[in-house]
C-alpha cells in the first residue's frame, strides 16, 4: 500500500511538471502575440554638417512620464541646407496596424551649432524641432496654438507644452518589453502557484489515503460481520470488537477525570442471543437487533448504542463512584497470539 501511494505521488509530480510546461506554453504564446518587432537603433550623423546634409534615426519619446498613444514607431530625418527643408519618414504600429508617413518641414535656421525646423500644419498644435551639432541630439517641442482655444475640435488637446526627444529605438523597445513583462509575469507566477498548490494537495491526499482506507476497511468489515449475524439464515456466531475512544467520569454533574482521557473496551456481539458482552459482562440488546444502530439498555448497568456501519459507540456505565461515559469507534478485534 505504501509503495502504491509513493507511485501515485510520483505520478502527480509528473503531472505537475507537464502542467507547468503547458502553462509556460500558453503564457508564452500570449506573450508572443504581444511581442512587437524590434525598433532600429538610433544615431545622428553630422559629419557633413558644413556640406549642408544631416541625418538622424530614432524613436520619439516624451521627456516626462507622459505615455504615448503609439510608442512603437521609428523615424528617419534628412535635412538639406540647399533646399531649406527637412524630410521625415515615420513607420508606426497603431491599433495592430503598421502605417508609414512622410513629411517635409521648412528649416527656420541653420548655423554652426543647430538646425531648427518647424511644423505649423496641425490645426491645434505646432511643432518645433532642434538638431544639436555638439550633443548630436534631436529634440522637439509641441505647444498649443493661440487659435486652438477658439476651435471646438481642439478641446480634446491638452493646453500645455510637451517636450520630445529622439531616442535610440532599441533601448525604447527594451523598455516597452519590460513593461509588458510586468503584466505577463504575475499571470505566469499566479498560474504556476495555483497549479502546484493543487498538485501538493493531491499528493498529500494520496499519502494520507492508505491510512484512511485502512480505517474505512475496518468499518466495512464490522458492518459486514454484524450484517451477517443479523441474517436469520446465518449460522449463529459471535463477533469480537475492539473499541477505542474518550472516557469521562462524572460525579455530581462534574467531570473528575482528565479531559480527553483515552480508554478502550472489548465487546463481543452475539446477534443470535441478542446480547453484548462488555468486558465479560452480558448486556441485553434492546429491540430489533437488525437495525442500523444496536441498542443495549440495563437499568442497573447503563446504556449502549453501537452503529453497525460506522462502528461509532456511545456507552454510559453506572458505577458506584459515579457515571462513566465512553465515546469512540469499534473495529473487528484481532488476536495477537
Amino acid at each position: 500500500m505504501a509503495l502504491r501511494a509513493v507511485g501515485r505521488a510520483v505520478l502527480w509530480l509528473l503531472c505537475g511538471a507537464v502542467g507547468s510546461l503547458g502553462i509556460l506554453f500558453v503564457v508564452g504564446t500570449v506573450a508572443e502575440q504581444r511581442n512587437y518587432p524590434r525598433l532600429q537603433s538610433g544615431h545622428v550623423f553630422t559629419d557633413f554638417w558644413d556640406r549642408g546634409y544631416v541625418t538622424a534615426v530614432g524613436t520619439w519619446v516624451f521627456e516626462d512620464d507622459t505615455k504615448q498613444a503609439f510608442p512603437r514607431q521609428t523615424t528617419e530625418i534628412k535635412c538639406y541646407r540647399e533646399t531649406k527643408e527637412c524630410q521625415s519618414a515615420q513607420a508606426e504600429i497603431a491599433m495592430e496596424m503598421l502605417t508609414v508617413q512622410t513629411e517635409r518641414f521648412p528649416i527656420a535656421s541653420w548655423n554652426n551649432d543647430s538646425i531648427v525646423y518647424v511644423s505649423n500644419d496641425p490645426l491645434c498644435v505646432s511643432y518645433t524641432y532642434t538638431i544639436s551639432r555638439s550633443t548630436k541630439r534631436v529634440s522637439g517641442k509641441r505647444e498649443p496654438k493661440a487659435s486652438s482655444s477658439a476651435e471646438p475640435s481642439c478641446a480634446s488637446f491638452e493646453k500645455r507644452t510637451f517636450y520630445l526627444s529622439l531616442r535610440d529605438g532599441f533601448s525604447v523597445w527594451q523598455q516597452l518589453q519590460a513593461e509588458d513583462q510586468k503584466v505577463v509575469l504575475p499571470i505566469l507566477y499566479g498560474s504556476l502557484g495555483a497549479w502546484w498548490a493543487f498538485i501538493v494537495y493531491r499528493i498529500v491526499r494520496t499519502i494520507r489515503r492508505p491510512a484512511l482506507t485502512k480505517s474505512y476497511s475496518g468499518t466495512l468489515m464490522l458492518a459486514a460481520l454484524l450484517g451477517l449475524l443479523a441474517n436469520n439464515n446465518a449460522e449463529a456466531a459471535q463477533v469480537s470488537l475492539s473499541c477505542w475512544g474518550i472516557v469521562e467520569l462524572m460525579q455530581q454533574g462534574k467531570q473528575v477525570n482528565p479531559i480527553g482521557e483515552k480508554s478502550s473496551i472489548a465487546l463481543a456481539v452475539d446477534i443470535s442471543r441478542k446480547v453484548i458482552m462488555i468486558d465479560q459482562v452480558e448486556w441485553p440488546i434492546f429491540g430489533d437487533a437488525s437495525r442500523e444502530t444496536i441498542v443495549s439498555l440495563d437499568l442497573n448497568k447503563g446504556s449502549l448504542t453501537l452503529n453497525r456501519t460506522t462502528g461509532a459507540i456511545s456507552a454510559h456505565f453506572i458505577q458506584f463512584d459515579g457515571l462513566k461515559k465512553f465515546y469512540g469507534e469499534c473495529k473487528p478485534a484481532q488476536k495477537l497470539f
